[in-house]
């Protein structure tokens, strides 16, 4: 197991007055856990399926998951080229109807947040498609989704979940605190172990020409495929990874620091990040120093 085998620690700076110092980010849900308690309760009435347990196979096929990052626009040929060949394409939120948009109909899709206004983050569903939809969702999710193929599958919370006696019989799937990541432990406990991700970036390209920079200052920076724009209020801020350097925001910079111990944590497994962003260089900098990747 790549879990006995010592990972090289990949060093990040963040860019302060032009000199680097150690980057340092801490993160907690944007609901409490009561509220996301009660989002459970609700799901677990709303007649779905949910899921009870790990996969009983593993597959060594490539399973495709496609999150919302710009840098997946680049790398839409390939994305598709996978798809015509009849590999799994996973999207991950926003990525379902822009994947669907342009032609390619995901297997599954996933999403994990529990505002309200991540409720309808599949505006387009299809009924080929299998939606994994956490259980601390909103339960305006529910019925957005009636009619079409959903698995529900409860995340941990916290750690004295199992603990509390409404919840002593049911399957927990740990996650980590993105969607993204998410994706990739879910998937694991369903028995994938190549992974092969798109647009999971951690970071926003720099706004290039007159027009995207007066967008930026008017409406925000473009985050995601979706057309969500980072608030202009939002602090951007400079990483600097190995040689290159790359623009984020704090909960895009979580992401990517959960990486190491989330792939220590699944064992022995194949994982490449294509594109150009924070995410990517990360993993290419551990895999460099010997990450078991």
């Amino acid at each position: 197991m790549s879990a006995s085998i010592a990972w090289p620690s990949v060093p990040v700076s963040v860019i302060v007055n032009g000199a680097p110092v150690p980057l340092v980010i801490d993160g907690a849900c944007v609901l409490d856990n009561r509220e996301r308690y009660a989002h459970c309760e609700a799901a677990s009435a709303a007649g779905f399926p949910v899921l009870t347990g790990a996969g009983d196979r593993t597959f060594t096929a490539p399973c495709a998951l496609v999150g919302s990052g710009l840098s997946a626009i680049a790398l839409l040929p390939e994305i598709r080229a996978r798809y015509q060949r009849g590999e799994e394409i996973i999207a991950i939120k926003g990525a379902h109807d822009w994947l669907i948009k342009n032609g390619i109909v995901p297997r599954a899709a996933i999403a994990l947040d529990p505002q309200q206004s991540r409720s309808t983050c599949f505006r387009h569903p299809r009924r080929e498609v299998l939606y994994l939809c956490a259980s601390q969702m909103h339960p305006d999710t529910w019925e957005h989704l009636r009619g079409y193929q959903v698995l529900i599958w409860h995340s941990r919370i916290e750690a004295e979940q199992e603990k509390r006696p409404e919840w002593a019989k049911r399957f927990i799937v740990p996650c980590a605190s993105t969607t993204g990541n998410s994706a990739i432990l879910l998937m694991h406990l369903l028995g994938r172990r190549r992974f092969e991700l798109y647009g999971l970036d951690s970071s926003l390209p720099r706004p290039s020409g007159w027009w995207q920079r007066a967008t930026a200052k008017t409406a925000g920076r473009l985050l995601k495929l979706d057309g969500a724009r980072a608030l202009k209020s939002k602090r951007v801020f400079t990483v600097r990874v190995g040689e290159r350097e790359y623009q984020t925001t704090a909960e895009l910079a979580w992401q990517a620091q959960e990486l190491e111990p989330l792939l220590r944590s699944l064992g022995a497994v194949s994982v490449r990040a294509h594109g150009d962003g924070y995410y990517q260089a990360l993993l290419a900098e551990g895999r460099a120093k010997g990450w078991p990747v």
